[in-house]
């Protein structure tokens, strides 16, 4: 896309005065974004596969230090001779008035009993000036946007235009940020101090100087309600009024997603949500229980309709490892079982009424044990919790199950 306006032919001729990435960003790239291996054969032999070297050492270890380049290593168990790893780094500075986040693909082939191959390429350029505008210069791109690391290395960096479907291209959550940043002034008075807490740069940056509630909750130190906004994009406008609340009698909220629960069966309930002894509670989980035992929630056969008619598409929709089987909820029947069963707010909260939401239960050997909610706009997990609002013994390899099997759920999008 050719430039246009003066913000544009700026930012371009910017670009182009950048300087390249340095021999000190890309040892650190190489060092820190990949897990370095080594392999062992039946007859005590260990290869490094960073630097080739090779030496014998019978004892049965996990992790060990190369003797030739001193890169702590892991073991690798499979078989295969060769490997190929691609990750980001960034590289985060200014040029004038402007913050520029530089994403650079990072690429690493690896042999037994040869040195590391490294390739790095500058993939994405985000500009952004005081106020929070952006632009963005990238590489081409194959034609798909569910593949990230899709680049045409052949082409230049030009801009981009920017929409819903190209933001999840962009918004780029790197393996590694260089720790020498720069950054403008705006930034810095607006409170950051140089950490991300794994939210894409971009996007942190941006919310920061374009939504002043967002940096009063940064400032307050209310990072997980601020993280719960920066992820999800909506809910802040519905919920700020009872967040000033909270500002002002000093009360940290550590998990936003059982606060917000609360705050919607309050009102639910017309419980006086702006009371300060309700929505400041000492004790958050026994208040959210406490306040769900109250709601004698009932849904009409509009409400039945409504879920089939939104979410039919998914039924029938399962995937299972070993002793752990994931299924879509398909009746508001399934609803209320598993909220009574795992003692939480799916049912008494109204999930079923989220048109963003996919509800899943997970099962181990039959036994109810997680309720996961996935957003369909992000393909991505926004809760998964057991009993109580507690995680159980399984959740790590739930949500890996459910991650495993997001082209599955993709694929009843367009049905």
């Amino acid at each position: 896309m050719k430039p246009k306006t003066k913000l544009q032919m700026e930012i371009v001729n910017g670009s182009r005065k950048l300087a390249p990435v340095s021999e000190a960003q890309k040892r650190y790239a190489y060092k820190h974004c990949f897990v370095h291996y080594f392999k062992r054969d039946a007859k005590g032999n260990c290869f490094c596969l960073d630097c080739g070297h090779t030496w014998r050492d019978k004892e049965d270890k996990k992790n060990c230090k190369c003797p030739h380049c001193g890169m702590n290593l892991k073991l690798e168990n499979s078989r295969k001779r060769t490997a190929v790893y691609k990750e980001y780094f960034c590289v985060i500075t200014t040029y004038k008035q402007y913050q520029v986040i530089r994403f650079f693909m990072v690429d690493c082939r690896l042999k037994k009993g040869s040195p590391a191959n490294y390739f790095i390429i500058e993939a994405v350029q985000c500009w952004m000036n005081k106020e929070g505008k952006t632009e963005t210069l990238s590489l081409l791109r194959g034609m798909s946007i569910f593949y990230y690391d899709a680049w045409i290395y052949g082409s230049s960096l030009e801009l981009r235009k920017r929409n819903v479907h190209h933001d999840r291209i962009y918004d780029i959550c790197p393996a590694v940020i260089y720790p020498r940043m720069k950054v403008i002034p705006e930034l810095t008075r607006n409170g950051f101090k140089g950490a991300f807490y794994d939210i894409c740069p971009s996007s942190f940056f941006m919310t920061l100087l374009t939504d002043n509630r967002m940096e009063i909750l940064y400032k307050a130190g209310q990072m997980n309600l601020f993280l719960r906004f920066l992820e999800r994009k909506y809910g802040i406008d519905k919920y700020w009024t009872y967040v000033k609340i909270c500002l002002r009698h000093d009360y940290v909220i550590h998990d936003a997603d059982l606060w917000l629960d609360y705050v919607d069966m309050l009102i639910e309930n017309k419980l006086d949500a702006r009371n300060p002894h309700y929505l400041c509670p000492l004790n958050v989980e026994e208040a959210h229980d406490w306040v769900m035992g109250k709601c004698k929630k009932k849904y009409s056969e509009k409400d039945e309709k409504d879920y089939i008619a939104a979410k039919s598409r998914f039924f029938n929709l399962s995937f299972a490892d070993g002793n752990i089987m994931v299924r879509v909820l398909e009746s508001l029947s399934d609803f209320y079982k598993e909220g009574k069963l795992l003692h939480h707010c799916v049912f008494s909260n109204a999930y079923y009424k989220r048109e963003d939401s996919l509800i899943m239960s997970a099962t181990v050997d039959g036994r109810r044990m997680e309720t996961v909610e996935f957003s369909l706009s992000r393909m991505e997990v926004c809760q998964c919790r057991g009993k109580s609002n507690q995680l159980s013994a399984y959740h790590d390899r739930i949500l890996n199950l459910v991650r495993d099997n997001i082209p599955l759920i993709r694929e009843r999008m367009v049905v």
